[in-house]
């Protein structure tokens, strides 16, 4: 095959590093949903190596996952009193999880790999490590930002803000809503840098026909129940106790309500009525529990998209979410969900209880939300960000 030497095609098996701290089967939040999804699709046209931290349940240190090579990072004990001399001593918890580790052996990682075409890291975990393999190699960086640390905590960790602010030297910045690149810009982000590219939903997966009464059973839960269900992390920005204070009121008015938290972690004081599932469950039972629920609740504080947002709307439930973030971008008021001012559980009680009473609210906002949520595609989205790798390494000289 002759080859144009001054065009080169773009189907070429360029290869990519992957920089994020997490990766399946291992889930804490939406990157790992991100990374399954998006990067299986990428795999079909780039050579994908990709490194995550090393969890207890891993089996493997090197495996290959849907054709990606994934190398997972176990933190040296041996090396910490080394990264300890490199950190405030009010910080030594970046030290204890892993985090310098992870970086450093990423870098490492990508150090050691041949034709190595561009890096694409993830948030400030991921930040250090995609900048310097950028640099030693001479190849471009894509950086993807999930979240930022000035919406996820009330106080925030100015250390964290800075590693964050790294990400300017990356030749793109993909923001996963409108909500983060306005907060990017707000810290000094050039905006010709950044593309919104939403997070996506397999449709295929999430489907409105799966029958739930078998996992609604399984969890003992009683059939005349109505269920609530929240999927997410016990953190402050997640909104749980606003959720848990708006259950009170609502089940002093019905009894037959009931409240499940899929919560990985411990959330302390448990009114009546409330089941916690207080560990991870598979991708396959997680859509069932979805599939049992009658009302899917995200109540966040901070949420810059929220892809549990998208799952339950492609399940065909009535979704109210608070009125912040990607939520917002994602959810059309009183046609494919309801939205609530942040925090307000008097105003999500109120709403909640009104889906419970009219059913054909809740048929006609299931029917909108099954719509909408088929207009956010992992295809579409990999293919905005092949578009991305393909520009950037065209580029390089």
């Amino acid at each position: 095959m002759i080859c144009n030497p001054f065009k080169p095609p773009l189907q070429i098996f360029n290869m990519i590093l992957d920089i994020a701290w997490e990766f399946p089967p291992n889930y804490v939040g939406g990157l790992g949903v991100y990374q399954k999804e998006l990067f299986s699709l990428l795999a079909k046209k780039f050579e994908i190596t990709a490194t995550a931290i090393f969890q207890p349940s891993d089996e493997n240190d090197v495996e290959k996952i849907n054709n990606i090579d994934v190398f997972r990072i176990r933190p040296k004990d041996a090396y910490k009193s080394v990264y300890r001399i490199f950190v405030p001593w009010n910080q030594q918890w970046f030290v204890d999880g892993g985090y310098y580790d992870f970086n450093i052996q990423s870098i490492e990682i990508g150090s050691s790999l041949k034709n190595l075409s561009l890096v694409h890291s993830h948030d400030w975990l991921g930040m250090y490590a995609g900048y310097v393999v950028s640099m030693h190699r001479g190849i471009p960086w894509v950086v993807t930002v999930h979240s930022l640390e000035r919406g996820r905590n009330l106080h925030p960790n100015e250390w964290v803000v800075d590693i964050e602010k790294i990400g300017i030297h990356a030749d793109r910045i993909i923001a996963v809503s409108g909500e983060i690149k306005r907060e990017l810009l707000a810290m000094g982000f050039p905006e010709e840098k950044i593309e919104v590219i939403y997070n996506g939903i397999s449709t295929r997966k999430y489907d409105p026909s799966i029958d739930g009464k078998g996992m609604k059973k399984k969890l003992g839960i009683p059939d005349d129940k109505k269920v609530i269900f929240f999927v997410g992390r016990p953190v402050r920005e997640k909104g749980i106790e606003t959720l848990i204070e708006a259950f009170n009121i609502v089940h002093a008015r019905r009894d037959d309500v009931m409240l499940v938290l899929l919560s990985f972690g411990e959330i302390p004081n448990l009114p009546e009525g409330v089941l916690h599932i207080n560990r991870f469950v598979r991708e396959s039972d997680r859509i069932r529990m979805i599939a049992m629920s009658d009302i899917f609740v995200v109540p966040s504080l901070y949420e810059p998209f929220g892809i549990v947002t998208l799952e339950g709307m492609a399940m065909g439930k009535p979704v109210i979410g608070s009125r912040t973030g990607g939520i917002a971008e994602i959810i059309e008021e009183g046609k494919s969900g309801l939205l609530f001012e942040p925090g307000n559980a008097e105003e999500l009680a109120q709403k909640i209880f009104d889906l419970l009473e009219n059913e054909s609210a809740r048929k006609r906002i299931s029917g909108g939300a099954i719509r909408r949520a088929k207009s956010f595609s992992w295809e579409k989205n990999a293919e905005k960000v092949s578009r991305i790798y393909n520009e950037l390494i065209h580029k390089m000289p």
